[in-house]
């Protein structure tokens, strides 16, 4: 760790050369005083004078340098520690003028105010790798915590057309799912969680039907569950859905998710969300028949197969007065 102001340094075991004001340089930022792994923010920042800093707030937190490849950096013993090695660092600012360190208080338990020739310097509160102050208490906490479900979605392949969601509310009023599965296109249930996950223990329940026994991890925050076509042949309707997941994790595999609860009607037709599949549903097919499914129709491609026509049509009159509800 290193503690570095503009125009100078303070060594935490190691020291930087050629730091001085209106240096220039690459950073990852850190604005929250903490980031994850793997989720920096590239900036160009370039060092100030001490009395500028009130006009570079951005200049002021937690950052992790990379050290240019010209820059001659060498730890406190004189020895080089090489380019593009990342040091973590705290800029400080603004500097208030004081005549104590009781003047330095700034409410923050997460740094120490001191009065160094009659400014306030602030020192953070150093944890652990892992580990970040909590502002609350001052201590040192897991930077993790357990993942929180914060959308779901039901998507299915279009033909061509392409992939296409409906969003599934986490809590009641449950959402209207009217498209039908088939072999050739599934419901794909897309679970995604506030921060990156583990999904090595996790487990999706269906009430109806099953997933196809894989769960995928797309991006590094989302959990897919497919519809199996079988043992399901028979495309569900007029059901309530419930989906269950659990054994979520964060990516340290420390803390695991809340289980959850999620509840889906599968109504077939129904593409107005009315609760009953009618005929002011078949009527709304009608309008759309032989365009091509986009973001603003594909709800009336019923059936999925990518294109609108006298078979959707059909799936709605097949289901006229089809209803589900949900606890």
């Amino acid at each position: 760790m290193a503690r570095l102001y503009p125009g100078y340094t303070l060594a935490a075991g190691q020291s930087l050369r050629q730091v001085a004001d209106n240096d220039t340089f690459e950073m990852w930022f850190r604005p929250d005083g903490y980031t994850p792994p793997g989720t920096y923010f590239m900036a160009t920042v370039t060092m100030v004078p001490l009395a500028d800093l009130t006009t570079c707030p951005s200049c002021i937190g937690f950052h992790t340098l990379r050290i240019p490849d010209h820059w001659n950096v060498m730890d406190a013993y004189g020895n080089p520690i090489g380019t593009g090695v990342p040091l973590e660092i705290y800029i400080g600012g603004p500097y208030p003028e004081c005549s104590t360190d009781e003047d330095c208080d700034d409410g923050n338990l997460c740094t120490t105010g001191t009065c160094d020739e009659m400014n306030c310097f602030f020192e953070p509160v150093w944890c652990p790798e892992g580990e970040v102050c909590d502002p609350e208490t001052g201590e040192c906490v897991s930077e993790y915590t357990a993942p929180v479900l914060i959308e779901a979605s039901s998507v299915m392949t279009h033909g061509a057309a392409g992939d296409f969601a409906i969003n599934l509310n986490l809590a009641s009023p449950w959402s209207i799912e009217s498209r039908r599965e088939s072999q050739i296109t599934q419901h794909r249930f897309k679970f995604v969680f506030d921060q990156p996950i583990d999904i090595s223990n996790a487990v999706v329940t269906l009430s109806h039907g099953s997933h196809n026994g894989t769960l995928t991890l797309e991006g590094d925050n989302v959990l897919v569950a497919t519809m199996a076509t079988s043992p399901n042949p028979a495309p569900l309707n007029n059901v309530c859905l419930t989906i269950n997941i659990s054994g979520v994790k964060d990516v340290s595999g420390q803390y695991e998710m809340a289980p959850a609860v999620i509840r889906a009607r599968l109504i077939l037709g129904d593409v107005n969300f009315s609760g009953v599949a009618n005929i002011l549903d078949l009527s709304a097919v009608k309008t759309q028949i032989f365009i091509s499914p986009s973001a603003a129709n594909f709800i009336f491609d019923v059936d999925a197969s990518g294109s609108i026509a006298i078979l959707d049509m059909n799936a709605v009159k097949s289901n006229l007065f089809g209803t589900a509800t949900c606890p």
